[in-house]
């Protein structure tokens, strides 16, 4: 068509196509101007959707009369074929240019505001565009972003609430609302860049559009898609389900502000998304004028520290004079360093170098400094975890002392940025202390700060000076030290000997597991109870041994304070009181995202969510998060046996066995590994192998009582109460020992539950009085309270229930759950009719137990095929647990379906259960009248 005048329009060239039109460059030749002309492809126009939307775009964009909107002039046919006339830019495309590499940081914020601004223009006329990516973006010559291609557009809302629209425009909104033009079924646009909703085929509006541009601000920053999978179908899938990385750990250098835009920005809930493009474009004003201040904060001239023009070299003769003199707080800043950091750059802290001769601050000032090193989201501080790997691959024990020598080594094998080294030394009255940050690769000094403290209680106010000081040194702004920057003393304590416990219970923790640490935390909170960063790592560590109660009470109290913690530690403790108090999983795994969004080089709270995640039975997000826990932190033990744990749950115990044995070839090893691999002998049984692991985890302080309690699931689980009962007083013993009661009390909780379900109520009633007697918590009482009503006893039940809602702890939601599903069953047992429907319409939310329960309760009732459903649920799941009820969920599942008449299929139910029990206790009254039952049993004819 070159060269072909079309009206008054002369076409020059072919400017490019693509799947809903060809753009030719033109010369309008009443006006003098050069525009576009955009065709419908010929084998398009006699196809009348198509035609439809072609036309569509003219009349929508046709509306709007934005900078970063392209302009519609004109629209015409010539031979048959259709075009708009548009104005002639003259640039490239978004996807050209992320193509060619990721833009500066100021251009994409400039581009996603222009954008944004072109948005909430279209969506105050009420157009959704609903085809936002790079390839609809142009970017001029003047590097301006000019939104292209309505095509896919829609209109929302009513005439009267678009008042910008031309009338001819109004005309069509009624049409274009009802959308006929896109058919049943059909979803529009590129699926990378989809929101859910348009994903899933819903409604959508203008916070659709907003989810678009998430998906290039993440492209324009990163060059990476946030949604990549391999097909149509695993796209689909990421973009409804996957949380993408954030942007800053794909591409460092960018800022963690612009991490929380893009996130919010990708929300799958278009509810807590942004709700107008206003609102985005104000977010990234914002970030760009901090950025730009930051940046200067960041850049310090040349001989002077970073964020001041002032060089503070003093000759050494007047320095030391003044060092000797002053009271108080002197810094020093090195003014010949190497560089600032980059962004979340890691750094390896050697032990301080105590010349004072007091041990009191062996250990202590490290475990300071640490603590206000990793509340910086610009460094990370390679963990403790990964030191002692280091040190063992090094040929040198793991409690060995970190110099400066060898922490310049462990520097350069983890590749690292920077070694810090701490020193303390007494001047008369006053101490010295001194932080020196070199480059592990060169030796030369980044950065080096030294303060005078002006006694012994005024040390870690004067540390927490060195610090901040040091990280503004290393190249963080003003701005983020301000936001995260707790002082040394409320983050932890202002206790030089509480500080002292308190490392002392970390470095024990670290190397002989939970039990041992405990004393020393306790003595932490001994010296200072407002210590809340170690009430909270009591609150852990009780959990950990099954101590629910105590963990609730200290997390409570940390929580109380945790105002004057760090940022990193008042999420921790914020997600530990919201699952174990409050009970709310939601707002737990809301914490653990902010977490990660603000220290994405953490292993904690990706290990903590991926737990939440198993929980909800999420086993792929569980995975990932789990496996980019190792990946952050390959030296730390847990997140390797809980993932081994998520993979025996899913029955791939080859992945399970051969992640755990990798782990143990790294050095690694530890109680919970081996009570995993006992567990994964037992599926194999393998019982040479299993008592290999029973041995090996006795090697570790606490595994004794972590292999017997795993020795009572499997025999419980096996249907070997005798068994169950001697395993549980030897726990009992080793509990006891330890100080754990209340882990004790729980494990004869738990027996009691099984001995009433297995019909055994003699010894389910004495082993709900072994539990109380040891402890009374709402955990126990609530326990009791289940294998009481189980065994027959409602009254008795009913006062453990009334006693439970009185603890501390009571309005925890979890609690509130169990109290009203116990309530029903009381009832059920009492013969009230609205026992059995509260109990019914109780959503199990895949609790096994309330599963079960619910279905031993519609098969007595009649219910049969409603029971039947359920148990076989339980018999169904492709999941490796060792639950009791598993196996006898069998039986209950033949005995329905017999009563349905399904003879056959019932006999095939009852021959799985003696399966699963062929090693139980022969005189078990469930194993009992199961062997009656199926005996009196005749084949279908």
């Amino acid at each position: 068509m070159i060269g072909t005048t079309v009206g008054h329009y002369r076409i020059l060239d072919r400017l490019g196509g693509g799947g809903m039109g060809v753009v030719y460059r033109a010369e309008d030749t009443r006006l003098g101007r050069q525009v576009a002309l955009k065709f419908l492809p010929p084998e398009l126009a006699a196809n009348p959707e198509a035609l439809e939307r072609f036309e569509r775009e003219a009349r929508l964009a046709s509306s709007l009369n934005h900078p970063h909107i392209c302009t519609i002039h004109d629209v015409g046919e010539h031979a048959g074929q259709r075009f708009i006339v548009m104005e002639l830019l003259d640039g490239h495309t978004l996807k050209e240019e992320i193509r060619r590499g990721a833009p500066a940081f100021e251009r994409i914020l400039d581009l996603g505001l222009e954008i944004a601004d072109a948005l909430d223009a279209a969506h105050a006329s009420g157009i959704v565009h609903r085809d936002i990516k790079p390839a609809n973006i142009f970017v001029t010559r003047r590097g301006q972003a000019k939104v292209l291609d309505f095509g896919l557009a829609k209109l929302t809302g009513s005439k009267s609430a678009m008042p910008a629209l031309s009338s001819s425009a109004q005309d069509d909104v009624t049409h274009i609302v009802q959308d006929h033009v896109t058919t049943l079924g059909t979803t529009l646009g590129t699926i990378a860049y989809m929101s859910p909703e348009q994903a899933r085929g819903a409604d959508i509006d203008g916070r659709s559009d907003l989810f678009s541009l998430g998906v290039v601000l993440y492209e324009m920053s990163t060059g990476t898609m946030p949604f990549s999978g391999k097909n149509t179908v695993a796209l689909f899938e990421e973009v409804l389900t996957r949380t993408p990385p954030p942007p800053s750990t794909v591409k460092g250098g960018l800022p963690l502000e612009f991490d929380h835009i893009v996130a919010k920005a990708l929300e799958k809930d278009r509810d807590v998304r942004y709700q107008t493009a206003a609102d985005l474009g104000s977010d990234l004003k914002r970030l760009k004028r901090s950025s730009s201040g930051a940046v200067t904060a960041a850049t310090p001239k040349p001989g002077a520290t970073a964020g001041q023009g002032i060089d503070w070299r003093v000759p050494t003769a007047i320095a030391a004079v003044i060092l000797a003199a002053v009271a108080g707080i002197f810094l020093y800043s090195n003014s010949t360093r190497t560089g600032a950091f980059s962004e979340r750059d890691s750094v390896v802290l050697a032990d301080f170098a105590n010349t004072t001769g007091e041990p009191v601050f062996d250990d202590t000032l490290k475990e300071a400094l640490e603590v206000q090193l990793r509340q910086s989201p610009f460094l990370s501080v390679v963990p403790e975890q990964r030191l002692q790997s280091m040190l063992r691959l090094m040929g040198r024990k793991p409690d060995d002392r970190v110099t400066p020598a060898i922490a310049r080594d462990i520097c350069e094998r983890t590749a690292s940025k920077a070694m810090i080294a701490g020193g303390i030394s007494q001047l008369g009255q006053s101490y010295v202390i001194s932080l020196d940050a070199t480059n592990c690769r060169t030796g030369d000094t980044i950065e080096k700060q030294q303060v005078q403290a002006s006694g012994k209680d005024d040390v870690l106010r004067a540390l927490g000076s060195a610090a901040e000081q040091l990280r503004r040194g290393l190249g963080e702004s003003l701005a983020s030290i301000e936001k995260y920057d707790a002082p040394v003393q409320g983050a932890t304590t202002g206790s030089l000997d509480a500080l002292k416990s308190y490392s002392q219970g970390m470095a024990t923790r670290r190397r002989q597991g939970d039990a041992g640490s405990v004393p020393f935390f306790r003595k932490a909170i001994e010296l200072d109870p407002d210590f809340a960063l170690a009430h909270a790592r009591l609150s852990t560590v009780y959990g950990n041994m099954g101590e629910g109660a105590r963990g609730r009470e200290h997390i409570t109290k940390a929580y109380a304070l945790k105002d004057r913690v760090s940022e990193p530690e008042r999420l921790y403790i914020q997600a530990r009181y919201y699952q174990t108090v409050e009970g709310v999983l939601q707002k737990t795994i809301e914490t653990y995202q902010v977490w990660i969004q603000t220290y994405p080089k953490d292993f904690v709270p990706r290990s903590n969510l991926a737990s939440l995640y198993a929980a909800r039975r999420e086993f792929d997000q569980a995975i990932e998060e789990y496996r980019t826990a190792i990946s952050l932190s390959p030296d730390e033990p847990l997140p390797y046996a809980n993932l081994a744990g998520l993979y025996r749950t899913m029955n791939r115990p080859d992945e399970a066995r051969r992640l755990l044995e990798d782990a143990i070839a790294r050095g690694l090893d530890s109680a919970g590994f081996r009570t995993g691999l006992y567990e994964l002998a037992h599926l194999r049984n393998d019982d040479a192998e299993m008592a290999r692991q029973v041995e090996a985890a006795r090697r570790f302080p606490e595994g004794p009582a972590r292999i017997l309690a795993t020795q009572i699931s499997i025999a419980l689980y096996e249907g070997q109460l005798a068994r169950a009962q001697e395993l549980t007083g030897q726990y009992t013993a080793e509990a006891s020992r330890m100080g754990l009661k209340a882990s004790a009390a729980g494990a004869w909780s738990g027996v009691a539950q099984s001995a009433a379900a297995f019909g055994d109520t003699e010894s389910a009633r004495a082993a709900v009085r072994t539990s109380l007697d040891l402890e009374r918590n709402i955990g126990t009482l609530l326990n009791g309270a289940i294998a009481t009503v189980t065994s027959g006893n409602a009254r008795e039940a009913k006062k453990l229930l009334d006693e439970a809602v009185r603890m501390p702890g009571a309005s925890n939601e979890e609690a509130q759950r169990g109290f009203k599903f116990i309530d029903a069953l009381i009832r059920w047992r009492q013969g009230e009719k609205s026992g059995v429907d509260a109990l019914v319409a109780h959503d199990a939310k895949n609790d096994i137990g309330a599963t079960f329960t619910v279905g031993v309760v519609e098969l007595h009732e009649g219910r049969t095929e409603a029971a039947a459903v359920r148990f076989k649920q339980i018999v169904d799941q492709n999941e490796v647990n060792f639950s009791p009820l598993k196996p006898i969920a069998a039986l209950h599942y033949g005995r329905a379906l017999v009563k349905m008449g399904k003879i056959d299929e019932g006999r095939k139910a009852y021959d799985q259960f003696f399966e699963g029990w062929k090693k139980a206790d022969a005189n078990l009254p469930l194993l009992v009248a199961a062997r009656t039952e199926y005996a009196r049993l005749k084949p279908a004819t």
